[in-house]
């Protein structure tokens, strides 16, 4: 699964299949026991090596931005402009926008050890509740257009690639969600 090198959240075998679009969730524990985008940082670094070429990854911040500007509080998009991805690749449209989550206390404390194997029913089930919550955003109480951000960052690069300009909607949810390379 890539943990034994930081890659908790599997993503390399998504993006070596050219997928427009990633969602990445991440349970890892890298900081106080909450993620810390360690993960998308190794998965990033990564297309540098041997082992990783021909797989491109967005541009991602390192631990310090991830916690400092919050990214790990809401769910954040990286990738959002490809024309931004040149350094990258020649192929800018096979870089996928990845739509990052990361597992937050929304209505339970569900960072627990990876250590723990063994689980209640109750336990189960709150996790669960509390995965549910964070990929919904509250089932849209923090978000009421949620779920349109997420159809706009499915279709993102296939507006790239024809040249589509993206909606009024999607240019707010891009601006609310998008990394901003700072």
């Amino acid at each position: 699964d890539g943990g034994e090198d930081g890659q908790n959240v599997p993503l390399v075998p998504l993006v070596r299949r050219n997928l427009s679009v990633i969602f990445a969730f991440d349970n890892s524990n890298d900081y106080l026991t909450w993620p810390d985008g360690t993960s998308l940082i190794k998965t990033y670094e990564r297309q540098f090596s041997a082992q990783g070429k021909g797989a491109p990854f967005p541009y991602v911040p390192d631990q310090k931005t991830f916690r400092n500007s919050n990214l790990t509080s809401k769910p954040t998009f990286f990738g959002c402009d490809a024309k931004n991805l040149t350094s990258l690749t020649s192929d800018i449209y096979n870089v996928p926008l990845v739509v990052y989550t990361a597992n937050r206390p929304y209505t339970y404390w569900s960072n627990t050890s990876t250590f723990r194997l063994e689980y209640s029913l109750e336990e189960r089930n709150k996790m669960i509740s509390n995965g549910f919550a964070a990929t919904t955003r509250l089932n849209g109480t923090l978000d009421e257009e949620w779920d349109a951000c997420v159809g706009c960052a499915i279709i993102r690069r296939e507006q790239e690639r024809l040249g589509v300009e993206q909606s009024e909607q999607c240019k707010q949810c891009f601006e609310r969600y998008c990394w901003n390379g700072t």
